[in-house]
């Protein structure tokens, strides 16, 4: 089991750059990584993050919005943050989001 590395914040305060950062260092350890983004990250998840990225959707109401986000998270958590993690195998990401996840597998001991 490896560690599950989160970066949050506001769109535009530098997740993207950080966790890229972080996993070319990480890489260059030897540590292996998964990028990834909420909502999206799977392509169920992308498709519901479409729907708040639309500005035609300004009449979703709060209970709408919040299961829209469960749902993209519930797939999430299935697909891409809850598997263990082959070496050598990373997901980039490729757009801002308000969440930016990693997981690093744990170095074998000893």
């Amino acid at each position: 089991m490896g560690l599950f590395i989160s970066f949050e914040g506001i769109e535009g305060c530098g997740k993207t750059t950080q966790i890229e950062l972080l996993g070319k260092f990480l890489e260059s350890r030897g540590l292996a990584c998964i990028l990834t983004r909420e909502p999206g990250g799977t392509a169920v998840g992308e498709a519901i993050r479409e729907i708040f990225l639309r500005s035609s959707n300004t009449a979703l109401i709060p209970l709408t919005e919040l299961l829209l986000v469960t749902a993209a998270r519930a797939q999430h958590i299935q697909m891409i943050a809850a598997f263990d993690v082959e070496p050598d195998h990373r997901k980039p990401p490729d757009a801002p989001s308000t969440q930016r996840r990693m997981r690093v597998p744990r170095a074998p001991a000893g």
